[in-house]
């Protein structure tokens, strides 16, 4: 591992239970690797863990911990953290490194780590195609990676981004929302597209998204938005014309002015401050 060591280490002691076909089994395989006798082994299984040795010093006693309690997560006793999935890769690797006899068993009871990065955003581009936790889940996840400045993954995000009707819209919308970290040219077209489809429950953030890059193209599409009947699509509408600073969507702005939904003349009056110039100015 090398580029975004601690990252791959967190995602990876994620999925290590989130993938797993037999998550208790897994979990008691990592127990009994750690070297804990099988009394506190069948302990922890059961959900006590208030039979479990605790101590800072020792890393196996403090994996053994975070693995109970993932295991009781998993039977249902609500005392799971939210972050232990996290916390098991990195102390794995932390434990195998300064205890050598414990390397291979963890390894066998674990899996191994990616080599890199590259490997784990080929799995979360996959899991778009699967329900809908999961594409939620991997979506955030590759914006994580496109965050960090991973190709692969503003790669897979320009491809959801270019495509709205094969998306589930709340996983389409979540990377509209940060199209800036992904986008260039090459998602110009897709989007025009989903502009272009008024119908579409993301058309807001089609427009918000053009604008957030200056697809100037997307203008006119964009005004012809302010007559909208859903008031959310105006507003946005009025957002990203502003966001532009487009001086010929001065009079159609002013005649938001008076639209019916209050957040859409508010919005309005500050697309016209955004744009600016006698014209704007005149009808504030």
């Amino acid at each position: 591992m090398t580029d975004h060591r601690d990252a791959v280490l967190r995602l990876w002691g994620r999925q290590l239970y989130e993938r797993q076909s037999e998550p208790l089994a897994w979990a008691e395989a990592v127990l009994e690797a750690t070297g804990r006798p099988p009394t506190a082994v069948t302990a922890a299984m059961s959900g006590r863990l208030d039979a479990v040795a605790d101590s800072p010093s020792d890393r196996a006693p403090l994996l053994f911990r975070t693995v109970a309690k993932l295991a009781a997560n998993l039977r249902g006793d609500g005392r799971y953290d939210a972050d232990v999935g996290t916390r098991i890769g990195p102390l794995a690797l932390s434990l195998g490194e300064r205890e050598p006899p414990l390397a291979s068993p963890l390894g066998d009871a674990l899996g191994h780590p990616p080599d890199g990065p590259t490997s784990l955003v080929t799995v979360h581009a996959a899991e778009l195609s699967r329900n809908r936790t999961i594409r939620l889940r991997a979506i955030d996840a590759l914006l994580e990676w496109a965050e960090l400045g991973h190709p692969q993954a503003r790669a897979a995000l320009s491809e959801v981004a270019c495509d709205h009707r094969t998306q589930d819209v709340t996983v389409w919308t979540k990377a509209l929302n940060r199209i800036a970290l992904f986008g260039d040219a090459s998602v110009e077209p897709g989007l025009l597209r989903a502009l272009a489809d008024t119908g579409h429950r993301g058309v807001r953030w089609s427009a918000l998204a053009c604008a957030e890059l200056g697809f100037r193209r997307a203008v006119p599409l964009i005004t012809a938005l302010l007559e909208h009947p859903d008031p959310m699509v105006r507003e946005g509408a009025c957002e990203a014309l502003g966001l532009f600073e487009e001086p010929a969507a001065v009079p159609a702005l002013a005649a938001r002015l008076n639209d019916e939904t209050n957040w859409v003349r508010s919005r309005a009056a500050l697309a016209l401050g955004q744009i600016g110039g006698d014209r704007a100015l005149a009808v504030l």
